[in-house]
């Protein structure tokens, strides 16, 4: 089927080439026009504009039996993350065109994400992903565009399924499998459509408050402030008819008003040291809500101080003195702006704590730091504790008999160095004495560097860093991510200055993924002011991917590229970056490229890459197809 398939569309090409190389071989022998006449644009002619007709609506029936066909081949990949999103896109793709099938290919999505494996291995107590909850958000979002009545019943679904689940959620986990999708969904949409956003939040609520509501009325406040109020009216109304599942959803809500980017949850183990606290990514770029709107920050505190004194008491709980933990930990954190603006409720509540203190069952014997870990002063910055930490480290390496156990000592020091203060990293990096993880390691800190000097816009020490760099690929996914922003900025001279280099730097290592990733954002970038040099860098990155094992996840951030193991997890510093996935390459391109940017990617494999290619390529196509 395939083969007859392209036996036909091979047909189709050499037609229309045959044909504008016989129109061109005419034009060519006709006389020369007037000088007045060679500037002017030649009107087309009902011939013309019908024969441009008939090949564009040929083009779109072909890229249609294309999609038809990467679809109907989904079925079969190993990867049900992969085929459910490519199923569910090519959904969305050909609705317009043809309802009845395109209905049927997303419920085949819905059917394959249901079968995609949720991990065996043993759940966080902080925070759990599900891959099953992410593959079923890529076929709501379409089915919430497409076809409501699927959205709706595939929603209910997991609701009923989030009843039967029996495992225990972590201390930052979102109330249900639905939420949470929900608040993904809302997160993905909040910058083209906040309406939509809000009402996906909202619908949340109906499972209760959960961790994730906070991030996404951030993101909406970021768009409209008094939307973002309403739908924090809206979480007031579900404790005020529902009542209070858990004090954490008030401790949530308190994040949101006072300290927008940070969580702190209730503390369920008895030690009075220990605070859980979860903090954002990217720091909020937003006034905190009680100080733009210090009547809803009153309304929150009467009501939370009202549902904490009213709460059952722990000794009639399934587990009291869990339960008498939680409750203590929110009347801790909230009494203070209650005491300042509620001082009868501050009354009552330090009442409530005192009556169920001995339900709690707290430990009141100081505790003592982690090993290496110095205790905090009070008053102390984030900085100053941090370099702190590291002289510790630094004197447990010193007083390392063993030189394996030196090494590794001096490795934690150096990676707990702050990325401002590379240079102390390098200096201890220095000190081991295994050249490999010397060198691997003080590159890690370069890399880690630069794309912090990339992100505050100090471009010309970024690209002094990145030459200090003696990992290749590190180097090139540096420069890439600094052509990006010389691009925002208009400097594609330089730019292309620094993608020409790192394509160098790529051609000088054998291919992996890292490399094939790195390569895909030199296209990206390329493609915003010369796809001549994208294209080439596009058919370059393919033949690497022939060369080498690619996975199906298109990442679109950078490689962390670390080249060393055994340490604990670091810190993901590529967070923010992008531009460097499959997807990102191939949207680089114009529709008039169509032809010659297919020819490449359909030399790529997986299957999985391959159909995501088609669905990027064939989308821009036809939306500009639909614009003529």
């Amino acid at each position: 089927m395939k083969t007859k398939l392209w036996s036909v569309v091979l047909i189709v090409i050499c037609t229309l080439w045959q044909s504008a190389a016989a129109g061109g071989r005419i034009l060519a022998q006709q006389s020369p026009r007037p000088e007045s006449q060679k500037n002017a644009k030649p009107r087309p002619v009902p011939a013309d504009e019908e024969l441009q007709k008939r090949i564009r609506e040929q083009q779109v029936t072909r890229i249609l039996t294309v999609l038809r066909t990467t679809a109907d081949n989904a079925k079969h990949w190993t990867d049900a993350t992969a085929a459910s999103k490519v199923q569910a896109q090519i959904s969305d793709v050909i609705w317009d065109t043809d309802a009845e099938v395109a209905r049927l290919y997303l419920i085949r999505a819905w059917e394959t994400a249901g079968k995609v494996e949720i991990s065996k291995r043993e759940r966080s107590a902080f925070r759990n992903q599900s891959p099953r909850t992410e593959a079923r958000r890529e076929v709501i979002l379409v089915a919430r565009k497409r076809a409501p009545d699927l959205s709706n019943k595939w929603l209910q679904q997991m609701a009923e399924e989030s009843e039967q689940d029996p495992r225990e959620r972590g201390t930052f986990d979102d109330r249900t499998p639905r939420s949470t999708l929900l608040l993904q969904m809302a997160l993905q949409i909040v910058d083209q459509d906040p309406e939509a956003a809000a009402a996906l939040v909202i619908d949340s609520l109906q499972d209760g408050i959960s961790f994730g509501f906070q991030q996404v009325l951030i993101r909406i406040q970021e768009k409209k402030v008094e939307l973002s109020q309403n739908v924090f009216r809206a979480a007031l109304s579900r404790l005020k008819t529902a009542g209070m599942l858990d004090p954490n959803e008030l401790l949530i809500l308190f994040a949101y008003l006072y300290t927008p980017g940070r969580v702190i949850a209730a503390n369920t183990d008895g030690n009075t040291g220990r605070v859980q606290i979860a903090v954002g990514r990217d720091r909020p770029q937003i006034a905190a809500a009680a100080q733009l709107n210090p009547a809803l920050a009153l309304e929150f505190l009467q009501l939370a101080a009202n549902l904490l004194i009213s709460a059952p008491p722990p000794a009639t709980t399934a587990n009291p003195s869990l339960a008498a933990r939680t409750q203590l930990s929110a009347i801790n954190t909230l009494m203070v702006p209650i005491s300042e603006r509620l001082p009868d409720l501050a009354v009552a509540l330090r009442t409530r704590a005192q009556q169920i203190s001995t339900d709690a069952q707290l430990n009141t014997a100081p505790q003592s730091a982690p090993p290496k870990t110095p205790a905090s002063r009070p008053g102390e910055t984030s900085t100053s504790y941090a370099e702190r930490r590291v002289d510790l480290l630094e004197e447990a390496a010193r007083n390392e008999n063993f030189t394996i156990g030196r090494d590794i000592a001096y490795a934690k020091a150096a990676l707990a160095t702050t990325v401002q203060n590379y240079s102390r990293g390098w200096d201890l990096a220095g000190k081991i004495e295994d050249r490999t993880l010397q060198e691997n390691l003080k590159n890690w800190l370069t890399y880690r560097a630069t794309l912090h000097f990339v992100r505050v816009d100090n471009l010309d020490r970024a690209y002094e860093l990145a030459a200090k760099n003696n990992d290749p690929i590190q180097r090139a996914a540096s420069l890439v991510a600094g052509a990006q922003q010389l691009i925002k900025i208009k400097d594609t001279t330089r730019a292309s200055q620094w993608l020409v280099e790192a394509r160098s730097l790529v051609r000088k290592v054998d291919p992996d993924e890292t490399s094939v990733h790195v390569s895909f954002g030199i296209v990206s970038a390329f493609g915003k002011f010369d796809r001549v040099s994208a294209f080439e860098v596009f058919s370059e990155a393919v033949r690497q991917m022939g060369k080498t094992t690619i996975g199906s996840v298109d990442e679109d951030r950078a490689p962390l590229l670390k080249r060393f193991s055994g340490f604990e997890s670091l810190a993901d510093f590529t967070y923010g970056t992008e531009g460097f996935s499959l997807r990102a390459a191939v949207s680089a391109f114009g529709p008039e490229q169509f032809e010659d940017v297919l020819g490449i990617v359909n030399r790529i494999t997986p299957a999985e890459l391959h159909g995501l290619a088609i669905i990027e390529l064939s989308r821009k196509y036809l939306k500009a197809t639909e614009k003529i």
